[in-house]
């Protein structure tokens, strides 16, 4: 057996002395955190096990750590550096992080005041004397990330999580017949193959997504997750389909399709010398 072990730093821009409920606040925040993100790879961490040693008032800095086995605390090392190092968009919810987790790590910042913030870093290996990596959280990110996430609006159904985004990635197989024509869709984020399921009016706008083989799509839709944190398993409601993050405002031969179109515009002169006319007026 050996220890998990996180170092914790609540940093502060003034010189004031620091409150002692936001500071006992933030610590119990951040061993919801840590005990959520736990169970997301299988652990039951004991909250009356984790320890606090090595304060420092100058900060204040402290390490907190909990026994764990070795294969454990590298799969959970893992895991909290993946949340922590993250930002919130809708592809987060759809690449292995579970969504609750992660807003248990933005609570972290609900009981501290602003310009403070928290800094935790993981210690890998048991000869490290600091952590590689630190990551940072203050209230007005924590509080710009929430309300992000409560502009999704995911809601539960029958098949899982469901939400409105986009995936981004290249076209693997078209199925145009039968009774849910889709296209997969190698998605970037995940390595994954999504089935992404369109309505017959976008038929035209895939058929163009094939003028070049390696195109990358852009797909947008309700995306499907059978269970927060886990990665996307289809697409229904495609309303999108671009080869650009932006769709094409026209294809090639789009501007032939005017000509002929107004035959008397030009009351028998030539197109040169209607503009010619049109110049000198």
């Amino acid at each position: 057996m050996a220890n998990i072990k996180i170092q914790v730093r609540y940093i502060k821009e003034s010189e004031a002395p620091i409150s002692m409920i936001n500071f006992i606040g933030a610590a119990e925040k951040i061993i919801e955190f840590l005990n959520q993100a736990g169970q997301d790879v299988g652990l039951k961490l004991d909250t009356s096990k984790w320890y606090a040693v090595k304060f420092k008032s100058s900060d204040p800095t402290y390490d907190i750590y909990q026994e764990l086995g070795e294969e454990q605390i590298d799969k959970y090392s893992n895991i909290l550096e993946k949340i922590m190092g993250c930002r919130f968009s809708v592809q987060l919810l759809g690449n292995g992080i579970n969504l609750e987790t992660y807003k248990k790590y933005l609570e972290i910042a609900k009981p501290i005041g602003f310009g403070e913030r928290i800094s935790l870093g993981v210690y890998r290996g048991k000869a490290a004397k600091k952590p590689a990596k630190q990551f940072e959280l203050d209230k007005e990110r924590a509080e710009s990330e929430s309300e992000k996430i409560n502009s999704i609006k995911a809601v539960k159904g029958k098949e899982g999580l469901k939400y409105h985004g986009e995936i981004q990635g290249i076209i693997w197989n078209w199925h145009k017949e039968g009774d849910k024509p889709h296209i997969e869709v190698k998605d970037f984020n995940t390595g994954k193959l999504v089935k992404c399921y369109y309505a017959d009016k976008l038929y035209e706008d895939i058929f163009y997504l094939f003028e070049i083989r390696k195109n990358i799509v852009f797909v947008q839709g309700e995306i499907v997750i059978e269970h927060p944190g886990g990665l996307i398993e289809k697409m229904e409601n495609v309303d999108t389909v671009s080869i650009n993050k932006y769709a094409k405002l026209h294809r090639d031969g789009d501007l032939d399709k005017f000509f002929g179109c107004a035959p008397g515009l030009t009351k028998g002169l030539s197109a040169r010398e209607y503009i010619e006319r049109m110049r000198d007026e």
